[in-house]
């Protein structure tokens, strides 16, 4: 069987790590492992860890709050050898088919090309009843990837080859993990397969660091947020993977990274410009609106 290394960045999980590890060890037709990093938790995450720790189930390791990203990426740098590495929240649900079928079709991809596997969930309420959902999808080019990646963490599962470009450096600006590793999958000429079977149950409760559910209040005010703040995340994230990754990258898609990276150069006539481009259109209605809006006011 293929082995295949979970990371986990826990935070105060008390609540239902149990519940998220069980469905960790009842994965089928994979050898598992797992690695958790705890991001400074005050609550029982840590004994629950060490209980697990002591009974052969997972190791983990503990260091200074860094947040959901940097935690994750910390994972990344630490990760041992295996065939394939996936990202685990602390609070979901996992079916007993979610790896398995990440693996068969990873499997199909030569394992010198750096490859991602994401894919569709059940949105759950805390007691893991379902939530109406008009189901997700992800961006699986990089000038899509660009306006919006869409790949939630918790159901990426990637090869040694992206685990590899991942350690090569680490990010001064990072917008979130999942969104750092499906960039730089389709940056550096990957594959990103994109699956719409539902593989876990996405626990909505309140506390998520970046849950499955937005309503309009909520992207409003994320928006008025990254207008005051004008730290322009995004295209500095880019920024980040041309420092990281310019030279690996096809000349195609360091022009498009280039482009998007520097759109704040070009005066409301470039930004317009490039908001409108065909090179930059997607079929998801909401990411493109979102993309429009945010180069043009000037907050990308």
């Amino acid at each position: 069987m293929k082995t295949v290394t979970v990371l986990m960045s826990t935070y105060n999980g008390e609540k239902y790590l149990n519940e998220q590890i069980q469905s960790l060890i009842s994965q089928k037709n994979v050898d598992i492992n797992i690695l958790v990093r705890d991001d400074s938790s005050s609550d029982a995450t840590r004994d629950i860890l060490e209980s697990c720790q002591n009974n052969g189930i997972l190791k983990w390791y503990k260091g200074e709050n860094l947040k959901s990203a940097r935690s994750f990426l910390n994972l990344v740098k630490n990760a041992p050898d295996s065939d394939y590495y996936a990202f685990c929240d602390q609070d979901d649900v996992w079916y007993p088919d979610k790896l398995e079928k990440a693996v068969t079709k990873l499997d199909s991809l030569p394992p010198e090309v750096p490859a991602l596997y994401c894919a569709n969930y059940q949105l759950t309420d805390a007691k893991l009843n379902p939530l109406p959902d008009n189901g997700h999808v992800s961006t699986t080019k990089f000038n899509e990837s660009i306006v919006a990646s869409n790949c939630t963490g918790c159901t990426t599962v990637f090869n040694r080859k992206l685990k590899e470009f991942l350690q090569i450096g680490v990010p001064n600006t990072v917008v979130m993990h999942d969104d750092w590793a499906h960039k730089v999958c389709l940056a550096v000429g990957g594959c990103v397969i994109y699956d719409s079977d539902r593989v876990l149950m996405y626990r909505q409760h309140g506390s998520n660091v970046d849950g499955g559910t937005h309503t309009l209040k909520s992207r409003l005010r994320s928006v008025v947020t990254r207008i005051n703040k004008k730290d322009c995340e995004r295209s500095g994230q880019l920024r980040e993977i041309i420092r990281l990754y310019g030279d690996k990258m096809p000349s195609e898609n360091l022009k498009l990274a280039q482009r998007a990276a520097d759109y704040k150069d070009k005066g409301l006539l470039g930004r317009l410009n490039i908001a409108f481009s065909h090179e930059f259109n997607v079929p998801y209605k909401k990411a493109r609106r979102g993309f429009m809006a945010a180069v043009i006011f000037g907050y990308y």
